[in-house]
Order: C-alpha cells, then sequence, then structure tokens
C-alpha cells in the first residue's frame, strides 16, 4: 500500500555505501550511551553510592557484573552514536531490542522485586519502555536495507560466528528457562531474577554473532569487538575486585573456571574482532 511504503525510509542513489540512520535511531543511541556510562560507571565504581539508590535490592557481585557489561555495551554505541550509520547500527539496533526486550519481561515477571520509593525505579521503567519500543520500529522502519554484501566474512570467522552465536543463544535461552540449574556454575549465587535477566546479554551476543556470519563491515566488526573485548575484560576485574573485600569465590571450584574461562572467550574475541576490523582496512587501503 502507497501509505505503508512511506514509512519505510528509503536509500538514496549515492555512492556512499554506507547511509546515515534517521533521527529517531540516531537519538535513541546518543541518549543511551550516557545513560550506560553514568548507571555503569555508578555500579561498578562506586557501588557503596549507587547500590542503596538502584531499583531492586542489589548485592556487591551483581553490582559489579551489571556495571561491567553497562560499559561494556556503551563502548560498541557510543561508535554507532558518533557515526549515526547504518553500519554498525544494523548490529547494534537488534542487540538493543534483544536485551531490553528481554530484560522488561523479565522485570514485569518481578514487579514485587522493585522499590518503587527509589526514583531510579520509575527511570527504569522509562528506558526499558522506551528502549523496545524505539528499537523495535527502527528494525521494522530498516528492514529492507541492505547488509555490507561487498564484506563477505571468510569461512574460518564464518564457522566460529556460528558455533559461538549458537553457543551464546543455548546458554541464554538457558538462563531464562533453568536459571538455577545453568547457572550454578557462576563464582556468586544468582536467583532466578538475576540469571534471567543476564540471559539477555548472552543471547543479544547471539543475535549480533549471527547477524556477521555473512556479511561483516569493518564499522561493525570493531563496536561489536570493543564491547565483548571490554565485557570480558571488566567481568573478570569486577569479580576480582569485589571478592578482594568478600573472600566467597571458591576459587578452587571447576565452575568458576568455566565462568572464566567464559568471560575470557569474550575477551580473546573481542580482541580478535578489533584486529580484523584494522587488518580489513589496511587492505581495501593498499
Amino acid at each position: 500500500m502507497p501509505g505503508m511504503a512511506a514509512r519505510s525510509p528509503k536509500l538514496k542513489t549515492s555512492p556512499d555505501r554506507n547511509p546515515r540512520v534517521g533521527a529517531l535511531l540516531r537519538v535513541t543511541l546518543i541518549v543511551v550511551v550516557p545513560v550506560l556510562l553514568l548507571s555503569g560507571g555508578g555500579l561498578f565504581f562506586a557501588p557503596a553510592s549507587v547500590r542503596p539508590l538502584w531499583p531492586w535490592d542489589i548485592s556487591p557481585f551483581n553490582a559489579a557484573f551489571l556495571g561491567a557489561f553497562y560499559l561494556a555495551s556503551a563502548a560498541g554505541l557510543t561508535l554507532a552514536a558518533w557515526g549515526g550509520r547504518w553500519f554498525p547500527a544494523r548490529i547494534v539496533t537488534p542487540m538493543m531490542f534483544v536485551f531490553t526486550a528481554t530484560v522488561l519481561l523479565v522485570t514485569l515477571l518481578e514487579l514485587a522485586r522493585f522499590n518503587f520509593a527509589h526514583g531510579l525505579t520509575y527511570a527504569w521503567f522509562v528506558i526499558f519502555l522506551g528502549l523496545p519500543l524505539a528499537s523495535g520500529v527502527s528494525l521494522l522502519r530498516y528492514r529492507t536495507w541492505p547488509a555490507p554484501t561487498d564484506q563477505l566474512t571468510p569461512g574460518a570467522w564464518r564457522s566460529l560466528l556460528l558455533a559461538l552465536g549458537a553457543f551464546y543463544l543455548l546458554y541464554g535461552a538457558g538462563l531464562f528457562l533453568f536459571p538455577a540449574f545453568v547457572s550454578a556454575h557462576w563464582p556468586w549465587p544468582l536467583d532466578a531474577f538475576h540469571a534471567r535477566a543476564y540471559s539477555a546479554i548472552f543471547t543479544a551476543s547471539a543475535v549480533a554473532l549471527l547477524g556477521l556470519a555473512q556479511e561483516a563491515d569493518p564499522a561493525e566488526r570493531l563496536a561489536l569487538g570493543l564491547s565483548a573485548a571490554a565485557l570480558g575484560l571488566l567481568a573478570v576485574f569486577g569479580l576480582v575486585i569485589v571478592n578482594a573485600s568478600r573472600h566467597t569465590v571458591a576459587w578452587t571450584n571447576p565452575g568458576v573456571w568455566l565462568w572464566l574461562a567464559l568471560f575470557g572467550v569474550y575477551f580473546a574475541l573481542g580482541l580478535g574482532l578489533i584486529w580484523w576490523s584494522g587488518a580489513r582496512a589496511a587492505e581495501g587501503r593498499a
């Protein structure tokens, strides 16, 4: 129908293979970055001040981990917000939608946990109602925009991305559906609420990796690489810092080393993606 077609932005005929996204998505990205930096920085670097104000009762280990994820997410989203281009927005937008929609669902299932005497609780609901809506609308608007077909993913990278994407998808589904069983190897106890909220991290990662398995623009590789490397590094660093004062992590437990390996893979993957983005860019200039 003509009226419906008019709602979808069209690519202009231009030598620019990476066009700018529209105002809704650009503003969403610009707004979410400082929110992530402030909340993530507060939870990670100043938990004593932020934890009492958080929308729910959050333990030191969960505060450090959630702060690490927010800071890591800001790394990739900053790149997308700064340029305002389709690549890497093609990858970060579905990640944002999957993560925020899953956390919104978990939030609605666990309303009794939230302290509505805190102003941050209402900010939480505004953010996690607004972001799935904005990113979902953007996904619909740009559904016909092309992938970077001139940047095909090499066979070895394709196999790695598909394997890790499938693993993260299964692991995220397991955390959501069987939280007690799947999170048993974590270094600190996870209740069902936090396990299900964290499942969104892995399902969003899976969406990004599977999205890069066929085509991957250098900007997309760099954005995902920055976030993955930062998450792997900060998650482990946060665990060590919190445990230095609490001494509750059983380092001899094989499950703890599985968790460390899980985020070690994130760190190594991130470094690999960053290297790949630079290597291919150098090839294009040669």
